[in-house]
């Protein structure tokens, strides 16, 4: 299971390595520290996912001025972001 849930409330910034992953991932970096740019740093990084996978960045600071497309980014790598 590739799951992962984090309660990291000093996280501020992620990045992911690779171009694919088979999706089906939850990623739950809920009430983390990652401001706007974090975010879109993190976006940007995910990797394309074969089937469909869960990032949840609700209760951050970022999350909230995500605009439509750059959340639009992750859902062109077959992500749906959670605020």
């Amino acid at each position: 299971d590739l799951s992962l849930a984090f309660g990291l409330t000093a996280l501020t910034r992620l990045t992911f390595a690779g171009e694919t992953t088979p999706g089906g991932q939850t990623v739950d970096l809920s009430s983390g520290c990652l401001c706007h740019s974090a975010l879109i740093k993190l976006i940007n990084s995910l990797p394309a996912a074969v089937s469909p996978a869960v990032l949840t960045i609700t209760g951050n600071p970022g999350a909230e001025a995500l605009t439509q497309d750059e959340i639009a980014a992750a859902t062109a790598k077959n992500w749906t972001i959670t605020i």
